[in-house]
């Protein structure tokens, strides 16, 4: 889809956009995850890191930075927990194969999360390298859906992939 399509668009169609985002959740949770991942950008990039970003949603991580890949996830503010959590799976599973929906513990060598609707701070991050994840109890090389806060996870990028 060409950039064109979005500039046609009317205010009105624009806020039924809107609407409909408000009223599906996998819409919206798939625009609040896009959204996301473009801030997370521009604030690595705010930072000094050389982002390249993988916008084709082909199956590779969501950035790359100096050769390292970044997998980028948004933490939900629905958490009643007070250990931060992120759930990192694929959005879809294969109907061949469900194993698919669960990220290989090697798919990227650092996990981003956006905790910023968490709390309530602007361009919050989390990042851990992903040899710190807890691996899935039944499947051997695939992570854990749910990943909970520890020791590993760093306030910068800089502090988790090269411990400044």
């Amino acid at each position: 889809m060409s950039q064109d399509f979005f500039k046609t668009l009317t205010e009105e169609e624009l806020l039924e956009l809107g609407k409909a985002m408000e009223a599906d959740p996998l819409f919206r949770g798939a625009v609040k995850g896009k959204v996301s991942e473009i801030r997370s950008k521009h604030y690595l990039e705010s930072c000094g890191q050389k982002v390249v970003h993988n916008e084709a949603n082909s199956g590779a991580p969501d950035f790359e930075i100096d050769g390292v890949r970044v997998e980028h996830k948004r933490a939900s503010n629905k958490s009643t927990s007070k250990v931060l959590k992120v759930e990192y799976q694929k959005t879809r599973a294969s109907k061949e194969d469900p194993l698919k929906r669960f990220y290989d513990l090697d798919h990227a060598d650092v996990l981003s999360v956006d905790v910023s609707d968490y709390t309530g701070i602007k361009n919050d991050y989390r990042y851990i390298k992903t040899e710190n994840l807890t691996e899935h109890p039944k499947y051997k090389g695939k992570a854990k859906t749910m990943q909970c806060e520890n020791e590993h996870w760093k306030k910068t990028f800089e502090e988790c992939w090269r411990g400044k």
